[in-house]
């Protein structure tokens, strides 16, 4: 499992995934203490001046160029609001340099503030790869990164104004820091579209207890990256045009694997996601997304290198989770409370809470496990979608409300056990506890339970299991040992126009 194999690197004891702890933090000084002055450049020898008037980024660059010369790892940010003037285009404002961490003296007491300036503002601090290949071996911790997006002018399409980037590196950490008002995103990794494998990728990344505010793109990014972890973060206010963390490949030549997204709080009941979305903006937005959209896999066959993701012990207000094209990913012990909003005509969402689908026609899409997640949700979508996957597992989630079916399946083979599925659907367009959709081969749906909320003609609730069009796969589905209690039409629908194909084994309808 990914997650104790990033407590191997770090050192800890393995334990039961069910009772990991977060991994500690290394020991070390307070962020509000400075440290040693010999170990350490101090940002205000090389002339900067934290009073939120005069322009820094000569002064920062210049403390960032002399630790590396001297061979020294930090540079150190006093108590103070720097303002940065951006420039316009390129890749960034200030240089990041191998083995060089950045430190301020809290996050709350240590703001670096983008200045009003160009149009479209490049990144706050970026990798000059093309003179500096490699960023490795750095920590950032204990600042404020402020972009102003509010004084800042954009073109419509522009989204690349980000805090922070790395495109290649290794052993990378984010920690204490709070990222707001960038547009673009708070933290990207990795890098897009090589014409070479991996030609950068970032490796063993930390990003925790961090604050991500009012992003316009991402909170944070995982693109060409192995073994990382975003964990213990809050990730807030509007924004999030594509999601909270976005886990993504986009092309054949670079790998995305074995990310971990566990213990967060995603709160998206304040603040509006982008104009650009559609007419209309919602609260509502992504969590996590991880998705392969672009190209797509060469002959359309998974090849594995868009793997191995947890998503795990999240909490998640007005949002969701969605996997697109990603395998061997496991979905677990989430809680997920979405009120109702009309996302209709509303671009890069879906209502459904957790969502495993694939973006074209793939083959090999495989061994995705969502298990053990809460939903509460009057979302217009479904509990748990699978369409075109192959070995799934939707086991003990607890599913609450949704106006279409709590699970579905679609052109998908999947094992469906234990869920509990209450008041699915609504008076006006009852729905069905768990729909089978198409081609789908060796279901097994066994000892869900499914009850409707009310009795009579206003139950929301029509079947427990409903199988819908012809499937031509060869091992029918087979449906057993499920207890449904005020089911308005029955236990289990078989399509009209094959009868009898389905397995049903003692499948019963209860009293409430």
């Amino acid at each position: 499992m990914l997650a104790l194999a990033l407590l191997a690197w770090l050192g800890c004891p393995r334990v039961a995934p069910a009772q990991q702890p977060a991994p500690p933090q290394k020991a070390s000084a307070p962020a509000s203490q400075a440290p040693a002055a010999a170990r350490v450049v101090n940002v205000l020898k090389f002339g900067a001046v934290g009073d939120g008037r005069h322009d820094n980024s000569p002064a920062i660059q210049r403390a960032i160029a002399y630790a590396r010369a001297q061979g020294l790892h930090t540079v150190y940010f006093p108590s103070g609001r720097y303002l940065v003037q951006a420039v316009h285009g390129g890749p960034g404002t200030i240089k990041l340099a191998n083995g060089v961490s950045l430190r301020g003296a809290g996050r709350t007491s240590c703001v670096l503030k983008l200045a009003a300036g160009p149009r479209n503002p490049a990144a706050l601090f970026y990798q000059d790869w093309q003179h500096e290949p490699e960023v490795s071996n750095v920590c950032i911790e204990g600042l404020t990164f402020d972009g102003s997006l509010g004084q800042q002018q954009f073109d419509a399409s522009y989204e690349f104004c980000h805090a922070l980037s790395i495109n290649n590196g290794h052993h990378i950490e984010v920690r204490n820091c709070k990222f707001m008002s960038f547009r673009g995103d708070g933290l990207l990794f990795g890098d897009t579209d090589e014409l070479t494998r991996d030609a950068r990728i970032t490796r063993h990344v930390r990003v925790h207890d961090n604050e991500f505010y009012d992003i316009y793109r991402e909170g944070c990014m995982f693109c060409c990256t192995e073994d990382a972890a975003f964990y213990r973060n809050r990730v807030s206010g509007a924004g999030y045009l594509v999601g909270g963390v976005d886990i993504e490949r986009h092309s054949a030549n670079e790998t995305v694997r074995r990310v971990a997204v566990y213990q967060n709080v995603f709160d998206f009941r304040q603040g509006l996601g982008p104009i650009e979305r559609g007419p209309r903006r919602v609260h509502y937005r992504r969590a996590v997304t991880m998705g392969y959209f672009y190209a797509g896999y060469p002959q359309g066959v998974a090849d594995g290198r868009s793997s191995g993701h947890e998503v795990h012990d999240n909490t998640i207000y007005q949002g969701q989770l969605d996997c697109y094209g990603h395998t061997d990913v496991t979905i677990a012990h989430n809680t997920f409370a979405n009120d109702y909003e009309d996302v209709a005509g509303v671009a890069y969402l879906t209502p459904h809470a957790i969502l495993v689908a694939d973006a074209r026609v793939t083959t090999g899409l495989a061994n995705v496990r969502v298990e053990g997640n809460t939903i509460r949700s009057q979302m217009p979508g479904s509990g748990i979608v699978f369409n075109n996957y192959t070995r799934a597992t939707a086991l003990r989630n607890i599913i609450v409300g949704g106006q279409l079916a709590g699970i579905q399946l679609i052109h998908s083979s999947a094992t469906v056990s234990y869920n509990s599925l209450t008041g699915i659907g609504t008076a006006l367009a009852p729905a069905v506890g768990i729909q089978v959709s198409g081609d789908c081969d060796s279901v097994l749906i066994a000892h869900n339970t499914v009850r409707g909320t009310k009795q009579g003609p206003s139950n929301p609730t029509s079947y427990a299991v409903e199988l819908v069009g012809y499937n031509h796969s060869e091992r029918a589905p087979t449906i057993e040992y499920n207890t449904a209690a005020n089911m308005a039409r029955g236990i289990v629908m078989e399509c009209p126009v094959q009868p009898g194909y389905a397995t049903l084994r003692d499948n019963r309808q209860v009293k409430q």
